[in-house]
């Protein structure tokens, strides 16, 4: 992306006061569509941060910038196709975790074992003085 793209202002399909930079879009809808859950927005094809009411849509896929770079590289989704996509497959397996027999991670105790600098927080002075003499036999 470009300087001159990068620092192009551009408004939220969300909520048009939400003026941000073009290259914080992405993040910036990702919070925005928390706050609007009722909103009726389309994510375009080519570019995910192009999302339109159902009405603009169709026009848009039609003419959307983004478009060129598809069919630059030999590629012509279809909006249908798009829309109908799975979005994750189900794997089969037949290994099962809950079966294995594993002890339970404890950080304290794999603490005791490396060789880690720790900072003593919200204890008493004389556990505050454990901890240090632990530690001089660890590292020592």
């Amino acid at each position: 992306m470009e300087k001159a793209e990068e620092n192009e202002m551009v408004q939220c399909p969300y909520d048009k006061t939400h003026l941000l930079l073009k290259s914080r879009l992405a993040a910036h809808l990702i919070k925005c569509r928390i706050n609007y859950p009722d909103a009726k927005l389309k994510a375009c094809p080519f570019n995910s941060t192009h999302l339109l009411s159902q009405y603009e849509y169709a026009a848009h896929v039609i003419n959307c910038p983004d478009r060129k770079i598809m069919f630059q590289y030999g590629l012509s989704p279809s909006p249908a196709a798009w829309e109908n996509r799975t979005r994750h497959s189900i794997i089969e397996t037949n290994e099962n975790w809950d079966e294995v027999d594993v002890e339970d991670y404890d950080p304290k105790k794999y603490l005791d074992r490396v060789a880690v600098l720790r900072r003593a927080e919200d204890i008493s002075r004389s556990e505050c003085k454990k901890l240090v003499n632990n530690k001089r036999r660890r590292l020592d």
